[in-house]
């Protein structure tokens, strides 16, 4: 993901989830002035009819909003559409909803969203029905990780921190058993090099364990509740020694309670 965000992504299946998404999506575009491309992928039991009209209702919001926005209508299997579209080298960021642990529909259930994030070809904002409509990012939490590609979630950390003026808090759990991995502190000094120049205020906040479950996730979320966390990064793919349970943890973070706003990096 470059610094610049010109282009942006965001699907739509008209539920209330998905409208915060595209709430925030115009936001998001206000701020950079960039345009959005709404996309639905239209279902069988729907009316193109009914389709055109509520696409031309969103349209009609990004208007008088003074954004630039398209409607995209696909076809198919709702993940693969998505994966495809999200893969397309002009995107430079993609918002997308999910129902949470107890949405209506199944489309974007946990394990369903981190298929669509995995394959994306593009950082994504995920948010839920829950999160705040209002785009105030000030403080986005950054856990330290040992993917060999953590770069990229660092530079969409910082296109996203600069282009709302936020601050990123630079987060590790100090685990019993010894410090942090060799690849972890590799990537810890590299994020700090991209974070002074690009002149983004960042703190680093390092906790002892004080939760005993398999992950992090569970202590992440108690600091990101405690501390008025408006963001939360993640790779969307796991590191070799999380990799055992990793996907429940990345589920738990993208459908968290307190509807906080996630960053991935891209998955491809």
């Amino acid at each position: 993901m470059s610094n610049k965000i010109d282009r942006i992504l965001c699907p739509t299946d008209f539920t209330p989830a998905s409208e915060t998404a595209f709430t925030l999506a115009l936001q998001f575009a206000k701020l950079a002035d960039a345009s959005v491309d709404v996309y639905h992928v239209h279902e069988r039991s729907e009316s193109n009819l009914e389709t055109d009209r509520k696409l031309a209702d969103l349209i009609a919001q990004s208007e008088d909003l003074g954004v630039s926005a398209k409607a995209v209508v696909g076809t198919g299997n709702i993940i693969d559409s998505i994966d495809a579209m999200a893969q397309l080298s002009h995107y430079s960021l993609m918002v997308i909803a999910t129902h949470g642990a107890h949405g209506i529909r199944q489309n974007l259930f946990g394990a369903d969203i981190l298929k669509v994030l995995r394959k994306s070809g593009v950082a994504s904002v995920v948010a839920q029905e829950s999160s705040k409509r209002n785009l105030d990012v000030k403080r986005i939490l950054l856990p330290i990780g040992s993917h060999s590609d953590y770069e990229d979630l660092v530079f969409s950390t910082c296109a996203i921190a600069q282009l709302c003026g936020a601050e990123v808090l630079f987060y590790s759990i100090q685990v019993e058993d010894g410090s942090l991995s060799e690849e972890s502190l590799k990537n810890a000094q590299r994020a700090r090099e991209i974070f002074s120049l690009a002149g983004v205020a960042y703190s680093e906040i390092q906790e002892d364990q004080n939760v005993y479950s398999f992950g992090f996730a569970k202590q992440t979320l108690m600091y990101a509740h405690s501390h008025d966390i408006d963001m939360i990064a993640m790779m969307p793919r796991a590191s070799e020694e999380h990799a055992y349970f990793a996907t429940a943890d990345k589920e738990r973070i993208l459908t968290n309670p307190d509807g906080v706003l996630v960053l991935c990096s891209r998955g491809v």
